[in-house]
């Protein structure tokens, strides 16, 4: 799952842009959630204010905390897609009927795999939930299989100028463009000016086509915007995929 946020500052950030009323995309939120996960369960509180765990509140103590966690963090990942202020009920039931129908506004249209996540994750029963975060972080990448599987066949970039203008190539991210074969898929000539060794990279995360420019001397543009080194930038179909300045272009098409 890319990209891998694994930096406390970073993660602190992405956090603070949500609870200022923003939605995160599906790319940015599943993987920062991920990485939550990875931490201790009592210090997920430390980063974002959750609803407690229905057990918790009914002061069930001798449960699992495993199984909270897994709640807090299928409550998180619906804050961050919604954008939303997560429900504040007395009852346990209204609370799960509340997020559950906030899970149905925050899924982006055809993921069904990925509420089906949600819904289970937020069971009122931790019996019924995934029994720890790392059953919960599996089915996250099985989700994004299913939603990458979906649209990685049509993939192609469509050469607009440069060495493969007019040139129809399938793309199977992940996949390097750069001057260095043995570490590059898609292989620009020796002596192609403004191209680096190591030019940028091309993800799938969550459907969505992520461009990273690997600290090339003459640049990546991507939809039109600047790329700053090792800073993911999504591309979407028909925008443009530039390097060198628009030496060598591509657009992004799905088929």
């Amino acid at each position: 799952m890319f990209p891998k946020t694994t930096y406390p500052d970073e993660m602190r950030a992405l956090l603070l842009s949500a609870s200022e009323g923003n939605a995160l995309p599906l790319w940015q939120a599943a993987p920062l959630t991920a990485a939550l996960a990875a931490l201790p369960a009592g210090s997920l509180r430390d980063y974002f204010p959750l609803p407690q765990p229905p057990e918790e509140q009914l002061r069930r103590t001798s449960l699992s905390e495993e199984t909270g966690a897994v709640y807090r963090l299928c409550a998180l990942l619906v804050r961050l897609l919604s954008g939303k202020e997560l429900p504040e009920r007395t009852g346990p039931a209204d609370r799960r009927a509340a997020l559950r129908a906030l899970a149905v506004e925050a899924c982006p249209a055809g993921e069904e795999a990925l509420f089906r996540l949600l819904d289970r994750g937020l069971r009122l029963e931790p019996s019924r939930r995934f029994p720890d975060r790392g059953a919960l972080l599996a089915a996250l990448g099985e989700a994004e299989e299913e939603v990458n599987a979906r649209v990685r066949p049509g993939l192609c970039l469509w050469g607009t100028a440069g060495v493969f203008t007019g040139k129809m190539l399938p793309l199977a991210p992940p996949v390097t463009l750069g001057r260095q074969p043995d570490l590059c898929q898609l292989i620009f000539p020796p002596d192609t000016r403004g191209v680096s060794r190591l030019h940028c990279r091309v993800e799938l995360v969550w459907g969505t086509v992520l461009i990273t420019d690997l600290h090339s001397r003459y640049g990546t543009a991507a939809g039109g915007a600047s790329l700053s080194p090792d800073c993911p930038s999504p591309l979407l179909t028909g925008q443009s995929l530039v390097l060198a300045g628009g030496a060598q272009a591509f657009v992004l098409v799905l088929e």
